[in-house]
């Protein structure tokens, strides 16, 4: 039985809105989250497949979804370039010599069905398929069912580098807990996962029983910005396993890796809706450093969501090697906040006199259309600075952002004029990033026209303490 169906143009904006709304169907007829994300991230493959290969010079596609038996049918039609399913066809034995088909491959582990069909004339069509709950009934809300004990609790720790069914494994958890919120966006593809994971740019690791049942996924995530000082970050333990301390387990084990690794610090971004993962980074030695407000999507599936709002979270680092010197070149606004921070850290720095910004400014923007935000990294501040940043923020507006961070280097002699310009220009600061080999950064914000609301974060210890510091800061102007 057709229940909806939709003609669309091969464009790639309209990607995420067809993804929206296939998952938002599935979701209402009583498939669970986990489900209907694989079936979501699925078929994403699919249509970013056939949107880029099925025309050369545009036309039109059909998105339908189908009451099919006792499963749920998501079909794409065209009549574009012929396609068939299995050629090529991927041998997972021979990862190593060639990777084609591997895509197809593993779509076919995420969804309970998955086939092509040549309607002649009419083109091809390829549909993915979920089974449909037992107590099917055309309703809404309905509550996943109450999972199954785990078939034992002896879990054990294993890193994930290009192993398929691992692979797989870690980009469902990740989905299921943050769906398209979650930073590192490219870990949602595959082959780009593999690459990140070989380089060891992303280190993914899973938490298994003896069963091989899938308990939760963490991650050591490295970028440019901070090369030697890596986020702990893709923390997911599935509902059906809490109570089985993974989530103190994958950070511990993390943090030895880091250690291993002989990096100098490491951080990472508990939420600050609730305190439990506040307690378990506590308890490990962090040390609160900042908050971003507003940063999660509006459409977060949390509990703790009160009506659609962007929430927040917070910021922690832990130095593993103590005996460098940080050389900090401070505004007067900031220096008290730093020097609270570095003593908490127990690390050592060197406060030095802010200078006149002098020369060209050297500065990044990257924008994250999942989590509608800016991030620009500011090495250095030059006599144009304003009018650069000026620019960037007009770029922001016009792809309606909803926060635009600044990671301003404090290694920058040009600080003091910088932040003038920043809080001139709406930003507020919000916290630190000390430790990576870069030095230290001040982390700004740009609500695009809201107030930072200093009430809404929920916070323990020294991460109450931060809250109240910038408030002070962000009061006194």
């Amino acid at each position: 039985m057709l229940i909806a169906a939709v003609d669309f143009a091969d464009h790639e904006k309209l990607l995420s809105p067809l993804l929206d709304f296939a998952e938002s169907i599935c979701r209402e007829l009583g498939i669970g989250a986990a489900k209907s994300s694989r079936l979501r991230l699925a078929f994403e493959e699919i249509l970013k497949e056939r949107m880029a290969k099925a025309y050369k010079n545009g036309g039109l596609l059909t998105l339908e979804i189908n009451l099919t038996g006792s499963y749920l049918e998501l079909g794409l039609k065209d009549k574009g370039e012929p396609y068939w399913l299995g050629e090529p066809e991927y041998d997972p034995r021979r990862i190593g010599e060639s990777a084609e088909g591997l895509e197809t491959f593993l779509v076919t582990k995420m969804v309970d069905v998955f086939g092509s069909e040549k309607l002649g004339r009419d083109g091809q069509r390829l549909y993915l398929r979920i089974e449909l709950p037992n107590d099917f009934q055309l309703q809404t809300g309905r509550e996943e069912a109450e999972e199954q004990p785990p078939l034992d609790n002896n879990f054990s720790v294993r890193r994930v580098i290009d192993d398929d069914r691992d692979v797989i494994n870690a980009i469902s958890c990740l989905y299921h807990e943050y769906g398209y919120s979650y930073g590192f966006e490219g870990i949602y593809y595959p082959d780009t996962f593999k690459e990140l994971s070989r380089a060891n740019l992303y280190c993914s690791y899973l938490a298994a029983n003896e069963h091989n049942e899938i308990g939760g996924h963490g991650a050591l995530g490295f970028t440019a910005d901070l090369p030697n000082m890596p986020e702990l970050c893709g923390l997911v333990v599935k509902r059906r396993f809490r109570g089985q301390h993974l989530s103190r387990m994958l950070l511990d084990h993390r943090l030895t890796e880091a250690e291993r690794m002989g990096l100098p610090a490491v951080w990472g971004e508990p939420v600050a809706f609730h305190t439990g993962a506040q307690t378990n980074f506590k308890n490990c030695g962090f040390t609160a450093t900042g908050i971003h407000f507003n940063f999660m999507n509006s459409d977060l599936q949390s509990p703790y969501n009160r009506g659609g709002e962007r929430l927040p979270i917070a910021i922690c680092v832990k130095l593993l090697d103590k005996t460098g010197e940080d050389r900090v070149y401070a505004p007067r606004q900031l220096a008290a906040f730093i020097r609270a921070v570095y003593g908490r850290l127990g690390g050592s720095f060197q406060l030095l006199p802010p200078e006149t910004a002098e020369g060209e400014s050297r500065l990044r923007m990257d924008i994250n259309s999942r989590l509608q935000s800016g991030k620009i990294v500011a090495m250095k501040a030059g006599r144009d600075f304003r009018q650069e940043l000026s620019s960037m923020l007009r770029t922001a507006a016009k792809q309606r952002l909803q926060l635009v961070e600044v990671w301003l280097s404090l290694t920058d002699p040009g600080v003091a004029d910088a932040y003038e310009v920043l809080k001139s220009l709406g930003f507020f600061f919000s916290g630190l990033l000390p430790g990576s080999g870069k030095g230290c950064y001040a982390i700004m914000q740009n609500l695009m026209g809201d107030e930072p609301d200093f009430d809404r974060p929920v916070t323990r210890d020294d991460f109450t303490e931060v809250v109240q510091e910038l408030r002070k800061i962000y009061e006194q102007g």
